[in-house]
């Protein structure tokens, strides 16, 4: 679990950093890592899922544009 945390940092930063795309990797294969060793139901997971899809939020309205 602690590379999914690295993982989901990392997509912060590159979300800060305006690199959508790249932190929607890195949000994508944490949240994989988070739910296949602590399960869906666990907080961290819910929290990286929420984060997710705030990117792929994201990511849709800039397509849109």
């Amino acid at each position: 679990p602690s590379l999914a945390i690295t993982l989901s940092n990392m997509a912060v930063a590159l979300d800060a950093n305006n690199q959508c795309a790249d932190a929607l990797q890195h949000a994508q294969r944490a949240f994989d890592i988070s739910s296949n060793a602590l399960g869906t139901s666990h907080s961290q997971t819910k929290t990286i899922r929420e984060f997710l899809n705030q990117l792929r939020q994201k990511k849709a309205t800039s397509n849109s544009i």
